[in-house]
């Protein structure tokens, strides 16, 4: 979907080939976005496309390979790949939009950067893949947060948020 921001990330892609020049970027998933560029994507010699549906028991073999999570969203609610990613211990290079600097605090969890900025965004990955030590200290700092995201931990407030609204429903 556009809002993913692969635009984005072709862009900043093109500025890391020569500030990172054996970066690697994974993109796993599939959509009518990733198709419409896939030759062009490919071209670029930057990234490993996985064009698939990546099946549950599969995911953590992306996860694992990964030194960070690129989030170079156009928009977002919320990201269920931000929230799983914490629980990997990856931090996250994301752009400031959406509900993503509720989640994410910059400088612990990883870096955000204004929307739009790819420039920006290429320097905060490029720094990270630098700077062991740093990502190892934000990799300590998302797995803390990723307790928070715990469903045994939240489940009980969803189910007295549920039980107020049937019991009143003009609550």
């Amino acid at each position: 979907a556009y809002y993913r921001g692969l635009d984005n990330l072709m862009t900043i892609a093109d500025l890391l080939k020569t500030m990172v020049p054996h970066c690697r970027i994974i993109v796993a998933g599939c959509g009518p976005e990733l198709r419409r560029h896939r030759t062009q994507l490919e071209r670029m010699g930057v990234f490993e496309i996985h064009d698939a549906f990546i099946p549950d028991s599969q995911v953590h073999v992306f996860f694992r390979r990964a030194s960070l999570i690129l989030l170079p969203y156009h928009e977002a609610s919320q990201s269920g790949l931000l929230a799983m990613s914490l629980s990997f211990g990856l931090p996250v290079v994301a752009m400031a939009v959406g509900a993503i600097p509720e989640v994410i605090v910059d400088g612990v969890h990883g870096k955000l950067v204004p929307a739009g900025d790819t420039k920006a965004f290429a320097d905060a990955v490029a720094s990270l893949l630098k700077l062991e030590a740093l990502r190892s200290s934000m990799s300590r700092a998302c797995l803390e947060l990723a307790k928070e995201y715990n469903f045994t931990r939240l489940a009980p407030a969803y189910e007295q948020f549920y039980r107020n609204a049937i019991e009143d429903p003009l609550r």
